[in-house]
């Protein structure tokens, strides 16, 4: 957490507010709860924030938190080059850090002659790249096998990439387990056309005992090399118990 301010706790819009610098508009702290009030005084009205501490090349989201606004249409908010529209509500702007400093400004963009306002309960600058959860542990719920071989299993931290989705940091493999395996080679067939042709087809195959194989979070090492799932893991059961995994794997490419 870079920044996190709550304008409706007791004193913190109040102490804020001297940070705000102001070019065709006011910023008070005013309400109650309070907020931070910024009005528009002329054209090209801005407020701006400046955030240090700053991660160069490292991903942020600066967050402003609106109670409410007049003058809808005409207002923004930017950060690091990126500019998106006011709302009521939380109102998100993604940036890639370009110095330890950036400035976060709320702006108007139209005639102020009406005197727009703006009143902000929040502000925030949050890293995006942060782990939203850590890796769960293996589990491992078959055995039985005799298999010389072995295989790591690994997993990656997760983060948010700006847009909602999870992304898991692969640059970074984490071990979470290390197990007995048999890796090799199985032969399939397919027909292709109506000459009644065959295809052979090799497929590479990790058998393991069974465990929490999750084909998004689990990649897997062996002799050296990274592989991911090629396709569903078939659970062999026996007697009613889960007993081993066979997992179609291919080469990790890039």
């Amino acid at each position: 957490m870079t920044l996190a301010l709550d304008y409706s706790a007791p004193g913190v819009a109040a102490a804020d507010k001297p940070l705000w610098g102001a070019t065709n508009c006011d910023v008070d702290s005013y309400g109650s709860p309070a907020s931070l009030y910024v009005q528009a005084t002329d054209n090209g009205a801005q407020a701006v924030r400046p955030v240090t501490g700053l991660v160069i090349g490292e991903d942020y989201r600066a967050t402003v938190t609106v109670h409410s606004f007049s003058a809808a249409n005409h207002w923004t908010v930017s950060a690091g080059g990126v500019t998106v529209p006011l709302a009521v509500g939380a109102v998100s702007v993604d940036f890639t850090a370009t110095s330890t400093t950036e400035n976060v400004a709320v702006a108007y963009t139209a005639d102020a002659g009406d005197y727009p306002s703006v009143f902000m309960r929040g502000f925030a600058v949050d890293l995006t790249s942060v782990p939203i959860e850590p890796p769960a542990p293996l589990v491992v719920t078959g055995s039985g096998l005799r298999l010389r071989d072995k295989v790591e299993i690994l997993t990656a931290d997760t983060y948010e990439d700006g847009h909602g989705n999870t992304e898991y940091d692969w640059d970074n493999p984490i071990v979470v387990g290390t197990l007995p395996a048999y890796v090799g080679h199985t032969t399939t067939s397919l027909f292709a056309g109506e000459d009644g042709r065959t295809a052979f087809v090799e497929e590479l195959r990790a058998i393991t005992p069974a465990f929490n194989f999750d084909p998004v979070a689990h990649r897997l090492r062996w002799k050296g090399e990274t592989y991911l799932p090629n396709g569903p893991a078939l659970l062999r059961m026996r007697n009613g118990r889960d007993h081993h995994l066979t997992i179609p794997i291919k080469a990790v490419n890039g």
